[in-house]
C-alpha cells in the first residue's frame, strides 16, 4: 500500500490536472515571482545610483521611483500570499 505522503502527492497532481483555475493561479504566481525578481534588481540598481550621486534633482526622481517600486513589490507579495492561502484552504 502506498504511503500516505505518496497518496497526498498523487491527489495534488490529479487536482492540478483537473482544476484549470489552480493551474492559472500557479502560472500567475510564477509570473509575479519573476516580476518581483526584476523589481528587486531595479531597486538595487537605484540604490547604487543614489549612493554614487550627489544631492540634486536626479536624486528626487530616483527616490520617487524607488518608493514606487517598493509599493509595487508589497502589492505583489500580498497577491502571492493570498494565492498560497487559497491553496492551503482547498
Amino acid at each position: 500500500m502506498p504511503a500516505k505522503h505518496k497518496v497526498q502527492k498523487m491527489l495534488k497532481k490529479i487536482k492540478a490536472f483537473l482544476d484549470s483555475d489552480y493551474r492559472e493561479q500557479v502560472a500567475r504566481k510564477e509570473k509575479i515571482l519573476d516580476v518581483l525578481k526584476r523589481l528587486k534588481k531595479r531597486t538595487k540598481a537605484i540604490e547604487r545610483q543614489l549612493a554614487a550621486q550627489e544631492e540634486g534633482a536626479d536624486n528626487t526622481a530616483l527616490l520617487d521611483e524607488l518608493e514606487l517600486i517598493k509599493a509595487q513589490r508589497k502589492k505583489a507579495i500580498k497577491v502571492i500570499k493570498s494565492i498560497k492561502e487559497e491553496h492551503s484552504q482547498s
